[in-house]
């Protein structure tokens, strides 16, 4: 090959380089690197994988459902390492897909150590499907997860709330 051929050619593999390798290694996420095995602590509890895999999250409902009403129930959050997650902020947004709306107060969430975190006032304003959308942020890394509740119910405390 004459130089200015072979310099060309280096020139323009030096350019196909500088354009797809930065989208090559920023494309590339370790969570989705190998699959990992995540405990689930309790035979009764809601167990699912954030969007991006980063965190599992078991939520504890008392019968696996929630009612028209005060909700509380707990939750466990391990990182894709199986360890549990200290010190992470998790927001927990009640939504009613079907209606477009959530709720009036927001839900308190407790870090209670260990990787568990209490929610507390949790009210459902009305029967139907209900969505429990977490968000979960820790040291600049976010990442979500929803639990659907397709049949919340009121419970035998709240029926004379209830139009007949």
């Amino acid at each position: 090959m004459p130089a200015p051929t072979a310099l060309k050619f280096a020139a323009v593999l030096s350019v196909i380089a500088a354009v797809f390798i930065p989208f090559a290694v920023f494309a590339f996420d370790p969570a989705d690197a190998e699959p990992q095995h995540h405990t689930k602590h309790y035979e009764q509890s809601i167990f699912k994988m954030t969007d991006k895999g980063r965190y599992s999250v078991e939520v504890m409902v008392k019968d696996k459902s929630l009612k028209v009403g005060v909700n509380s129930f707990e939750i466990i959050l391990h990182d894709k390492d199986d360890k549990d997650v200290v010190g992470a902020e998790v927001e927990v947004v009640p939504w009613m897909p079907e209606m477009g709306h959530g709720v009036f107060e927001k839900p308190v969430v407790k870090e209670r150590g260990g990787g568990v975190y209490s929610v507390e006032n949790v009210v459902l304003i009305m029967e139907g499907r209900w969505e429990l959308r977490l968000n979960i942020r820790k040291s600049g890394t976010e990442d979500n997860v929803t639990f659907d509740f397709p049949d919340v119910k009121s419970s035998a405390s709240m029926h004379f709330l209830l139009p007949k």
